[in-house]
């Protein structure tokens, strides 16, 4: 039931969990935000869609904003809204 793995882009921390776990999203995130002093911790809802390669996901601790610029391998990467928000 843990988390089947992560990705970490930037500040963010996107985890894949199981959906029985739901009402436990929270406190997971809390003590991810605690370990990894990542900004925000998603949780994925979905696959990777469009031609950007947005995954699907739902913050589920932390700052509203999965707006993110990070370095990897010589390239300078920016995401602008991994998810969308409601309004």
């Amino acid at each position: 039931l843990l988390p089947s793995g992560y990705q970490k882009i930037g500040d963010i921390i996107i985890l894949s969990l199981n959906e029985e776990l739901s009402g436990f999203y929270n406190e997971i995130g809390l003590a991810v935000l605690e370990i990894c002093g990542a900004r925000s911790v998603c949780v994925k809802t979905g696959g990777v869609t469009g031609e950007l390669r947005k995954p699907q996901i739902k913050v589920i601790t932390g700052s509203e904003d999965t707006e993110v610029c990070h370095f990897e391998n010589g390239v300078y990467f920016c995401y602008v809204q991994l998810h969308r928000r409601r309004v």
